[in-house]
């Protein structure tokens, strides 16, 4: 792009450089709270071609940081408002939970700590923790 064109092109207040889940979402949050006008830049043909359109599917709880940091509170957060985007929109959510194992005895302290964050109030009551058990 020239110069010349580049100072013609309509003018924008956010300039998004990615069409991934993340600059998508962040796009339309800008344009519901009507901050601006928004531009979304991405290379490929169209949204979502790389990590975002791979990712795993998960919508992920945060149980492997404290329950008082910033992390944990924006992953139950985020979880919880993807499912009511997903619900609103009749889309599809697998609520299927999570099993943790431990893979020897010697990893089974990190489980009991896995759980004492699980036990917190930001997980739901009918979780089931069986009594621990391991085979090296």
């Amino acid at each position: 792009m020239t110069a010349e064109k580049l100072s013609s092109s309509p003018a924008t207040d956010f300039l998004i450089v990615g069409g991934g889940i993340v600059g998508l979402t962040i796009a339309r949050e800008i344009a519901l709270r009507r901050l601006g006008r928004v531009t979304v830049l991405e290379k490929e043909g169209g949204v979502g071609y790389h990590s975002s359109g791979r990712n795993s599917g998960v919508l992920h709880a945060g149980i492997y940081y404290g329950s008082d940091t910033l992390k944990a509170r924006v992953c139950s957060q985020g979880s919880r408002m993807m499912q009511a985007f997903a619900e609103e929109r009749n889309i599809p959510v697998r609520k299927s939970g999570k099993v943790i194992v431990a893979t020897s005895s010697a990893t089974a302290p990190q489980i009991d700590a896995l759980l004492s964050t699980c036990t917190g109030k930001r997980y739901s009551s009918r979780a089931h923790f069986p009594r621990r058990a391991c085979s090296d």
